[in-house]
């Protein structure tokens, strides 16, 4: 039998977390106030199909003045 990892109140962290643990198959049991995960960085649709932050725009802040850069190499 296999354990179960327990993730109370999946904000951002806490859903990486249940899907890093479920993508590496383990078995994941979340549990949180909201009837969603990723408490205020969720989105959704709208009625007329535009995704819409429910909870707001969200910025994340990094220390560098460069702001958040991504980037990617090919393989």
């Amino acid at each position: 039998m296999r354990d179960t990892s327990l993730i109370v109140d999946a904000g951002y962290a806490g859903s990486v977390v249940a899907r890093e643990l479920a993508d590496a198959d383990q078995r994941v049991l979340v549990i949180a106030r909201r009837p969603h995960i990723a408490a205020n960085a969720y989105d959704e649709y709208d009625d007329h199909g535009v995704l819409v932050h429910r909870y707001g725009p969200h910025i994340f802040h990094t220390n560098t003045d460069r702001g958040l850069i991504a980037s990617h190499k090919a393989a």
